[in-house]
């Protein structure tokens, strides 16, 4: 981790779908942002290598979500590309997608973003949620199950929020006091307040956490880290992503095994028929659970683990941040250098094939300091 540390800082408390520094020196690169894999709303475009996003300056956060993508830029501003199925893009409209960066309305003085299935949350410096796109499951926290919201609204009744984090339909909210809040869809019971079933469009009370630090959230999971350094997942569980050496949902927080020096988590998976977890530990040791028959969890199989799982780390490499996706995982070494693992169906792991599976990280890009995935498309950031 590196730079500013009002800037590790925040990282470490906001992960999640989001984005992460590298300790790496800036490179060469002037400020720019590259994506690739999927493209959801038009597949036809879709990339087998690092494209560059032509349109932007001055970011300092990415956020790559299924459909679309989202940055933040230094005056605090948002900007949005990709689908607009239900006002995901937050300008005002719907239907209307874009190939390039939008200006979201309203929002501002924002540090972070966290995306969800077709909707968009947004933290600012002073607490605060800006809310956008699709609130079928009472994902953006204000009472009620919109269809949808194309013009962000500030959600009311939420502060005193230092990270946030979006699944498929669940937002997870960390409160200033270390506890945390959620609210969405509970079909596997990732509200994580000991109910299966249902929704809540209000928050609610994760069930027995306290010194949470950071949250993540994937489409039927989420998990936490505390202080301590120890992880906690609660949802489905189909392929062992919650860590606890079982394959049983949980509506309340479990403890991962083994873990016990974390200092990064990022949750992984796009539907319930996949869902993996990736771990940075002390001294750049990563770890990785859940789903991995296709090589997602890069450890030198294609095979699930339902305890983590140490990733094979390339010889002399120090990776500084982790992100997984649908069936695939990024990671970001010390020097900028973007490695990728995992199924390959629709370019996401960036080195130029499709098709491919690969156990082991594999080299993709050089200069970055910031690395997001959600699904089967990537981003990065080179400063």
């Amino acid at each position: 981790m590196k730079c500013l540390i009002p800037i590790v800082a925040a990282t470490l408390l906001l992960s999640g779908v989001s984005s992460f520094m590298s300790s790496s020196p800036a490179s060469a690169h002037t400020d720019t942002t590259w994506q690739w894999g999927s493209n959801t709303w038009n597949p036809n475009s879709n990339s087998l290598s690092p494209r560059r996003e032509r349109h932007l300056a001055g970011v300092v956060h990415i956020d790559s979500s299924n459909g679309e993508n989202i940055v933040v830029l230094g005056n605090g501003t948002v900007e949005d590309w990709g689908n607009d199925s239900y006002g995901d893009l937050g300008n005002g409209t719907v239907g209307h997608p874009s190939s390039v960066p939008v200006l979201v309305n309203k929002v501002n003085d924002v540090i972070t973003t966290a995306s969800g299935y077709n909707y968009v949350l947004a933290l600012t410096k002073t607490g605060h949620i800006w809310a956008w796109g699709n609130d079928d499951a009472g994902n953006l926290c204000n009472g009620t199950t919109h269809t949808y919201d194309a013009t962000p609204f500030k959600v009311q009744g939420v502060a005193a929020v230092k990270g946030i984090a979006a699944g498929g339909g669940t937002t997870v909210l960390l409160l200033d006091n270390g506890t945390v809040e959620t609210c969405g869809a509970n079909r596997y019971g990732q509200l994580g307040d000991g109910v299966t079933g249902g929704l809540s469009a209000k928050p609610v009370a994760v069930s027995g956490l306290s010194g949470v630090s950071a949250v993540s959230g994937a489409d039927d999971y989420e998990a936490a880290l505390t202080t301590a350094g120890k992880v906690y997942g609660w949802g489905a569980d189909t392929w062992g992503q919650l860590g606890n050496g079982t394959t049983t949902n949980s509506d309340i927080p479990v403890k991962a095994r083994g873990i016990t020096n974390a200092k990064q988590i990022y949750a992984g998976g796009d539907a319930f028929i996949n869902g993996q977890m990736m771990v940075e530990e002390a001294h750049h040791t990563v770890v990785g659970y859940g789903d991995g028959v296709d090589g997602q969890l890069c450890n030198g199989t294609f095979s699930s683990s339902d305890t983590p799982t140490p990733v094979k780390v390339p010889k002399g490499v120090k990776f500084d941040a982790v992100a997984t996706g649908g069936r695939f995982s990024m990671f970001l070494d010390s020097t900028g250098g973007v490695w990728t693992c995992g199924f390959d169906n629709h370019g996401e792991l960036g080195n130029g094939t499709v098709g491919v599976k690969t156990d082991l990280p594999g080299h993709v890009d050089s200069g970055a300091d910031m690395i997001s995935t959600t699904g089967p498309h990537a981003l990065d950031h080179h400063p």
